[in-house]
């Protein structure tokens, strides 16, 4: 059985910054925090449909290689941010402002 290369953690978010921001999407940024890239990173491997396909010549798909670099599942979130609810009108309980015609 051929043996794969043994990645890094370091090697596998490499890869997913380089490749990742070859589709747009901006990981390699000193304002963007541990967790800001590890969600960024995970909402481009889901839209994209990769979580199932295999990751280099990792020997892992995208989904093992995620796990193996931050520990948790692809999959862990329940509501991903990349889901944005419908936006909901306030209520008017402004009492100053009445519908009511005082003229």
């Amino acid at each position: 059985m051929p043996s794969t290369p043994s990645w890094t953690t370091e090697q596998i978010e490499i890869a997913f910054v380089i490749e990742f921001s070859t589709h747009g999407v901006k990981l390699a940024s000193a304002l963007l925090s541990v967790s800001d890239r590890r969600e960024r990173v995970r909402i481009a491997i889901l839209r994209e449909g990769r979580e199932k396909l295999a990751f280099r010549d990792t020997g892992m798909t995208y989904a093992e290689a995620y796990r193996r670099l931050y520990g948790e599942a692809i999959d862990k979130r329940k509501f991903p941010r990349d889901v944005i609810p419908a936006h909901r009108e306030e209520p008017d309980d402004d009492p100053d402002e009445s519908d009511e015609d005082w003229s």
